[in-house]
């Protein structure tokens, strides 16, 4: 197809990838008034929250059972995703917000067989929620720490919340919390407590920004005013994501005016005279087709567009060159569907071993009874998520090597063993005869030689990671970017991150378009008011050289040489 209009004037859009970015992009700008393309390489739409029935599974009329990229919870302070579900109709009436799920509850194994455990009231505001997750929270550090850990921790995170914005990204940013913590001084319990933060970060560690923005952004959340019915700290889609989510999505999407090509993989993007002049989508069949409109926006996972940025792109903005350094977590999983219930896991439960042991009970979740698919003899579908140390770097204890390099049976056979040992009562709960059926998450592949790769790993968010991340607007006149990899408030790999980079992709073409429609509303975090002289003050002890002025145990001294805020913001 071709397009003679002037790009700046015209409305076609092609979307590149069908997840929460790339969807967000197409539901906006079809709102108003776009002609939009969405291509997606996999034969469901969703991106890292599809879900999609295993084939054949499904007996005497039942739909086949549902199998999901794990379970994904919309957190409180999801401003800007929470303003989209409020605008997906359902087929049936109503609206998506409605069948979200608040059913949490928690359990925390610790090594020796206790556990502790907290349940959500059903009714009650933020506060109420919070406190309930916090008594949980002191319960494991309780268990975890000594009074000494507990003081040092405490401390830390206060210097940390309280510090300005030149340490902050002159310094934290470049600083793991390993490092910034000096956890070298905690016992080895409260060690492990603290890599729970590593869950979706490399071999590095997370890093110290991102933890001091993500208590802000949470604290932030309390101290604005939500509709009743966001006012849980954690929700859960009541049902697989596919089904009641994705798809009620896609169909407002379609009664928009969009297209959707599904097993469609973006191949290449033309540049001509600093503008995207085409792009390259293979089929299924392995047909190219040449896509030419007006704007490109390219919604897929960094390691995925990393290729795609020729030199003659990167020529244009250095900034696409710095994707492929962007690195990653990869994480295991499988997906378990059990002959019994199990009320005695609640809703969510870990471990305490380094955390490397993550699950929900799915179908807690679900209004539908998970006895309506498949052969009608599953009573729960639990979701098992490794940590990327436990996956890709710790030895298992059948096997001697890291699960990512077991065949099949042996990665099962490790997974259910920790699920025995690890959790009260493991061995009945997952005993032999208790297992209907299991499957490895969608995004792990096997290999030729019996192993594993992540195809759709977590992008980390390790020391330095944000002079590696591109904003949404390119210096390409009609490129945007989408994908939680890009430069947004929450800045992790999470569904509000991605949500929002999509709305910010869809707000530069409706500007730069010329368009009259409504502008994108992007909800933006408001800080808060009680830390501004506090900050303030620590901007002018950083300049300094001074540390933050709470910071008075294993004080984190400022990097002697640093990138400069006006460089990294």
């Amino acid at each position: 197809m071709t397009n003679t209009s002037d790009h700046r004037f015209g409305r076609r859009v092609a979307v590149f990838g069908g997840g929460v970015a790339g969807l967000t992009a197409a539901h906006e700008l079809a709102e108003r008034g776009f002609s939009v393309d969405l291509y997606e390489r996999h034969h469901v739409l969703g991106g890292k929250v599809r879900s999609f029935g295993e084939p054949g599974t499904g007996v005497d009329g039942r739909p086949d059972l549902p199998r999901t990229m794990g379970g994904h919870f919309f957190i409180f302070g999801y401003h800007n995703l929470d303003d989209t579900l409020r605008r997906i109709p359902l087929p049936g009436g109503g609206m998506f917000k409605d069948r979200v799920s608040s059913k949490n509850g928690f359990l925390w194994a610790f090594d020796d067989g206790s556990y502790a455990e907290a349940s959500v009231p059903a009714s009650g505001g933020p506060i109420k929620n919070v406190l309930a997750y916090a008594r949980l929270g002191a319960a494991v550090l309780s268990r975890s720490a000594s009074l000494r850990d507990l003081i040092h921790i405490s401390v830390k995170s206060l210097a940390l919340v309280t510090s300005g914005e030149r340490r902050v990204w002159e310094d934290l940013e470049h600083t793991s919390l390993d490092a910034y913590f000096d956890t070298a001084r905690l016992s080895q319990t409260a060690r492990d407590f603290l890599e729970f933060s590593d869950w979706l970060s490399g071999d590095r560690g997370a890093n110290a920004r991102f933890a001091a923005n993500f208590v802000e952004t949470m604290v932030s959340a309390l101290l604005t005013r939500r509709p009743r019915d966001e006012r849980r700290f954690l929700r859960v889609v009541e049902g697989p994501e596919g089904e009641a989510w994705i798809e009620p999505w896609a169909t407002h999407l379609q009664s928009l005016g969009v297209r959707f090509h599904l097993q469609s993989t973006l191949q290449e993007l033309k540049i001509s005279d600093n503008r995207i002049a085409g792009a390259l989508v293979r089929d299924v069949d392995g047909t190219v087709s040449d896509v030419s409109v007006d704007w490109y926006v390219v919604a897929i996972p960094a390691d995925k567009a990393a290729p795609l940025m020729s030199d003659r792109l990167v020529a244009q903005d250095s900034a696409l060159g710095r994707i492929g350094n962007i690195r990653y977590a990869p994480m295991g999983g499988a997906q378990i569907f059990l002959k019994h219930p199990v009320p005695e896991l609640h809703s969510m439960f870990f471990s305490s071993r380094a955390a490397e042991l993550g699950c929900e009970v799915l179908s807690t979740f679900w209004s539908r009874p998970v006895d309506e698919y498949g052969d009608g003899t599953v009573r729960a579908a639990v979701s098992v998520q490794l940590c990327h140390k436990a996956f890709t770097t710790e030895p298992g204890r059948l096997y001697g090597k890291p699960l990512q390099d077991c065949s099949r049976e042996e990665f099962f056979a490790e997974l259910v063993n920790l699920l025995r040992t690890e959790l009260p009562d493991g061995q009945r709960l997952f005993a032999d005869e208790a297992i209907h059926s299991w499957y490895p998450y969608p995004g792990m592949l096997e290999t030729a030689d019996g192993t594993w790769i992540v195809d759709e790993g977590m992008w980390a968010y390790d020391p330095s990671s944000w002079e590696n991340q591109p904003g949404q607007e390119t210096q390409i006149d009609n490129l945007m970017l989408a994908g939680s990899y890009t430069r947004t408030m929450l800045n992790g790999e999470c569904m509000d991150a991605a949500n929002e980079s999509g709305k910010r992709a869809a707000a530069a073409i409706v500007h730069k378009s010329g368009s009259r429609a409504p502008a994108v509303s992007i909800v933006e975090r408001k800080s808060i008011p009680a830390l501004h002289w506090l900050r303030r003050w620590d901007d002018v002890r950083f300049g300094a050289g001074k540390r933050n002025i709470f910071d008075i145990i294993a004080p984190h001294l400022p990097r002697e040489s640093a990138s400069t805020a006006a460089e990294l913001v």
